[in-house]
């Protein structure tokens, strides 16, 4: 079709039989067929009958798709558990999409026979996982919670005693439930679920946060959550981190974790890859269960002998030291900084908004008792200011910098219109992305709890602003639905 001056790209695709495209579409007067395959020199597309080579392209991508990756499985070959020659084999025969997945459908078995014992079809099932570890799973805090939190399910009712590696006790330890974190609404994910039990008849409710990121500013909007024992109704919180991933002196939230570890009675429990792996397998496990003809309360029983003695649920359980480890503290801040820059711009910088481009974005939501511009009192300067809070609908958070009110509400869309979440991947720059499932197309960036997408902090405080207030438009949110506390101003 001939594109207009005025096209943006659009492509319109008609899918005809060849019947109709030769007697009816080529017949048609005007030079209809000339403007319709312009670039294809009026030659339609062919629709080709799947081959040998595709069907394996088929099947490989739908099980990817459809199987293994939801499940953070690796498969032993591509189109398993089918054969690949049987495949090809059957492309030869011409068949539809549609005929080539309802036959996988009907054909979908392990042949492997499996052991009459469920303790010998749970060990053949703990080999197997072994083999599968996902990738870049250390990258992932929701699904190292979910790990975390099945292993401690297998422990509900089972009494602990013992010392950890580190040298900390446990007593007559005791798990009792593995619950949610409340209220919601503030939490939004950072927390990642609360251990509730007893150690000698004392009662604990542990916060458990999974904060794998790099920069400060995520760290610390989790830690100001983890350390706030009132709201969340904690004894103590437990920061699961890996080590070698240091805080630096200069971040808020290096005071934070001080605080919350000598004075509140916290941890930081680090991540050791080898113990987790062997609860990642568990996971696997439990996901996998019909396969190995294992019931729930199976798994479960059979992985105690793995998770009672596991020194990373251990450490969680135990009594902390009650001192931060300075080989977990990163003191050569000026050094580092030099190569990898934080905060290109800082928070105080002159307003450099000009150098970015306009928006692509979705128009304003209008409502008809909206004040003209020039009397909102709703506009903001934050050239050279620090927020303290923001109010949203009635609800104050607080915050500590600009770049933590873009994550904030990025998290509190994502908690509040979690099918629709993913449209923030339309919003961008004419030359740059604001959000992306991939953070190397992003300058600097911080993934949003609960996603695989990733939100670009890099923007002068102003700019901020106007992406906050272009992010709650995008969901239905008028302008004046949220507003600013500026520290120092009344």
């Amino acid at each position: 079709m001939t594109q207009s001056e005025l096209g943006q790209g659009v492509i319109i695709l008609t899918v005809v039989l060849p019947d109709i495209w030769t007697n009816a579409i080529k017949s048609m007067p005007g030079g209809v067929v000339d403007r319709m395959s312009k670039y294809t020199n009026v030659k339609p597309i062919n629709l080709d009958f799947l081959n040998s080579n595709s069907i394996i392209d088929l099947v490989s991508l739908w099980l990817q798709e459809e199987l293994y990756k939801p499940r953070h499985l690796i498969p032993p070959h591509p189109v398993y558990p089918f054969d690949e020659n049987q495949l090809r084999d059957l492309g030869k025969q011409k068949l539809s999409v549609r005929e080539v997945l309802a036959w996988c459908a009907e054909h979908f078995d392990v042949d492997d026979p499996l052991p009459n014992e469920p303790s010998e079809r749970f060990k053949l099932a703990l080999e197997q996982a072994s083999q599968s570890i996902p990738e870049n799973y250390l990258e992932d805090n929701n699904f190292i919670a979910e790990v975390l939190a099945l292993a401690f399910k297998t422990l509900k009712g089972e009494c602990l005693e013992g010392e950890t590696s580190s040298g900390e006790k446990l007593n007559s330890v005791v798990v009792q439930d593995i619950s949610e974190v409340e209220p919601k609404a503030i939490n939004q994910g950072w927390i990642n679920f609360k251990l509730i039990g007893q150690e000698q008849d004392k009662l604990f409710k542990i916060g458990v946060a999974v904060i794998q990121q790099s920069h400060g500013t995520s760290v610390g909007a989790g830690m100001k959550r983890l350390s706030d024992y009132e709201t969340f109704d904690l004894t103590r919180g437990c920061l699961v981190r890996s080590k070698d991933r240091k805080i630096k002196q200069k971040w808020d939230s290096y005071n934070v974790i001080n605080q919350m570890i000598e004075q509140q009675g916290g941890e930081w429990v680090d991540l050791n890859e080898e113990d987790l792996k062997v609860l990642i397998n568990i996971y696997s496990i439990f996901q996998q269960k019909s396969n190995y003809r294992l019931s729930e309360e199976e798994v479960l029983e059979f992985s105690k002998e793995l998770t009672k003695n596991n020194p990373l649920l251990l450490e969680i359980l135990s009594n902390p030291s009650g001192h931060i480890e300075p080989d977990i503290v990163d003191d050569e801040d000026i050094i580092i900084d030099l190569f990898t820059p934080v905060d290109p711009i800082p928070e105080n910088d002159d307003d450099l908004s000009p150098l970015f481009d306009d928006d692509i974005l979705p128009p304003p939501i209008n409502d008809e008792n909206d004040q003209d511009d020039s009397e909102t009192s709703n506009k903001v300067d934050s050239k050279g200011k620090k927020i303290s809070a923001f109010i949203f609908q009635g609800s104050k958070y607080e915050v500590n910098s600009w770049k933590e009110l873009l994550i904030t509400v990025c998290n509190l869309m994502k908690s509040n219109h979690e099918g629709e979440f993913e449209n923030v991947l339309t919003l961008k720059g004419r030359k740059r992305f604001y959000f992306s499932n991939d953070p190397n197309q992003l300058t600097s960036s911080e993934q949003i709890q609960g996603t695989n997408i990733y939100v670009e902090i890099n923007f002068t405080s102003n700019q901020i602003v106007k992406n906050v207030k272009n992010i709650l438009a995008l969901f239905g949110y008028p302008e004046n639905s949220i507003s600013f506390e500026i520290k120092g101003e009344n």
